[in-house]
């Protein structure tokens, strides 16, 4: 409800549901003083369709405890749930109406072995589905939305669940919930509010204040390095301990930095022969001699192609 005086519409359309599923008539009602229970439309509803309304007194909420209670247990499930994952508190609504989806679903004292929702429908309820609330998911993005080259996951946050089966799904980009089914989770990151400023919800990932400090710290080092004033200006990188790539195994390479005798900086690099560039060049190494025989033993053997005169009026393709 976006205004209190909605609470009479709402009585209306909440009483043809639970009547229909249930199969009962309400015949009892007990609200609190306000303004929004005691106006005379309220009333004439409830006494045209024999529905005892009881007001209790002003200011006295223990008069109707087991309600007062349930929503201090709602605030309580609400707040826990926002705080956990770093969420807005305008999601408030949403939050509430996971954690009455989730109280329905749990035991309780006064029903022995047996949740509310399973009294109600007659069903025992599964709880495979169940998904920490603000948790960061990838929902699919069908072939007729996208180009061949887009995305194939949209990243949005799962804030409920739907009455068909379906996650609810907030996203921080267009501020609009949807419904999915098709969703992959990922409990542990949530979403991280720096980011809230910017359209942009690529950089979604939460990092602690200690990981942040890490990470601003190695951006630093890897910019600005320090300056060794007694070293002619050398700069000193901080030393980390890597592992060779497999594909410069067989290369000879140069530590990072190395410093020669004349106190010039060599940095990495491969010493690899280069390739001759020319038919002369090659003719005058062996191995390259070698290998154009073998090669052109191989096309003769294959029988690769004939060999012919060059045609006047065609020019010939250089190969390599």
């Amino acid at each position: 409800m976006a205004k209190k005086d909605e609470v009479f519409g709402v009585f209306k359309k909440f009483r043809l549901l639970v009547q229909n599923e249930s199969g009962e008539m309400i015949s009892r009602l007990r609200t609190d003083g306000g303004g929004k229970y005691t106006s005379n439309e309220f009333n004439d509803f409830c006494s045209s369709n024999g529905i005892n309304h009881e007001v209790t007194a002003l200011y006295t909420p223990q008069h109707n405890g087991s309600s007062e209670r349930k929503n201090r247990t709602l605030v309580n499930m609400i707040r826990s749930m926002l705080k956990q994952k770093q969420m807005p508190h305008y999601l408030w609504g949403e939050a509430a109406a996971t954690a009455a989806y989730l109280i329905n679903r749990s035991p309780t004292k006064k029903l022995q072995d047996k949740t509310p929702e399973e009294v109600w429908c007659g069903v025992k309820p599964s709880v495979q589905h169940l998904k920490i609330f603000g948790s960061l998911c990838f929902q699919h993005v069908p072939d007729q939305l996208r180009r061949k080259l887009d995305d194939k996951s949209q990243v949005v946050i799962m804030v409920g669940y739907h009455s068909t089966g379906a996650y609810k799904l907030y996203d921080p980009n267009s501020k609009k919930i949807v419904f999915n089914k098709d969703v992959k989770f990922d409990e542990i990151e949530c979403w991280n509010q720096k980011d809230k400023a910017s359209n942009n919800f690529d950089s979604h990932f939460y990092l602690s204040d200690s990981e942040t400090k890490d990470v601003e710290t190695e951006e630093q080092e890897e910019i600005i390095g320090d300056i060794d004033e007694g070293s002619a200006g050398v700069v000193n990188r901080p030393t980390r301990n890597t592992q060779p790539l497999v594909r410069l195994r067989d290369f000879e390479r140069f530590p990072d930095q190395t410093v020669t005798d004349e106190g010039d900086i060599v940095q990495s690099a491969m010493l690899v022969e280069a390739e001759p560039v020319s038919f002369e060049e090659a003719l005058k190494q062996n191995h390259w001699n070698k290998a154009m025989i073998e090669e052109l033993d191989s096309i003769e053997k294959n029988d690769t192609w004939i060999l012919v005169q060059l045609p006047i009026d065609k020019k010939c393709i250089d190969v390599k």
